[in-house]
């Protein structure tokens, strides 16, 4: 006999109803337990009712509480804790550990003298380029 899709949802069909009757059964027995033990329990605090007592219906009566004024105790104890060894303090919120490192200013040029000897050219001492900085060459003189 071959295996069909018929089959198969037989199956199905059988583990889904066997499931569902399992929960309910579940369920169900759960159910009754808690009843049980809730009638149980509500039994055993009731208070067993012997018909000839006359004191069994004032014992059922809430009693008021008795309330009295408590005296009041405050307890202080003063402890002096010091360090064992002196620390340094502790640097407050927003102000460094350490100072930062202060720069120096760099050392101010010197100025270069213009008295010094002289070559014979005029206009700047140095390179001699057409740079735009610096004075501009004197024009020659035509009268010889």
């Amino acid at each position: 006999m071959t295996y069909t899709s018929r089959d198969r949802d037989r199956g199905r069909l059988a583990v889904t109803a066997v499931t569902g009757l399992g929960a309910v059964g579940a369920l169900t027995a759960t159910g009754w337990l808690s009843g049980v033990a809730a009638a149980d329990f509500s039994a055993q605090q009731a208070p067993a009712d012997d018909g000839g007592s006359a004191t069994g219906a004032a014992d059922r009566r809430p009693r008021k509480p008795v309330l009295r004024e408590r005296p009041y105790l405050t307890r202080v104890t003063v402890r002096y804790v010091r360090p064992e060894a002196p620390t340094a303090p502790a640097p407050t919120s927003g102000t460094p550990a350490s100072p930062a490192p202060v720069s120096t200013p760099a050392p101010a040029p010197v100025p270069s003298s213009s008295s010094g000897s002289s070559s014979g050219s005029s206009g700047s001492s140095g390179s001699s380029g057409s740079s735009g900085s610096g004075s501009a060459p004197a024009a020659p003189s035509s009268g010889s």
